[in-house]
């Protein structure tokens, strides 16, 4: 029995598009069932439901101090060297 919640998609659609088909499930959350010559053949579904980060998790991974991604935050440190001075303000006390 297909729940009604869940998508048939053909076999051939999602040989075509399995990465694209992976990420809707693992981010959007979202059910399929895979169908070839009319009979459904399999589910794919999340483990798990779709979590998505909150404003809390950004929060927490910021004060944590750690940087997600080491060569993001070394790519940041270069442009961040990169960049012109400013010329003081005129409004600057």
């Amino acid at each position: 029995m297909i729940r009604s919640n869940m998508r048939e998609i053909t076999a051939t659609e999602a040989a075509r598009d399995f990465s694209k088909l992976l990420d809707r499930v693992r981010h959007a959350g979202e059910s399929f069932v895979v169908v070839r010559n009319g009979e459904a053949m399999c589910r794919i579904e999340p483990v798990s439901p779709a979590r998505r980060a909150t404003v809390a998790d950004l929060i927490r991974a910021i004060e944590s101090g750690k940087p997600v991604d080491e060569a993001f935050a070394d790519d940041i440190e270069q442009v961040q060297k990169r960049q012109p001075k400013l010329p003081r303000s005129p409004w600057s006390s």
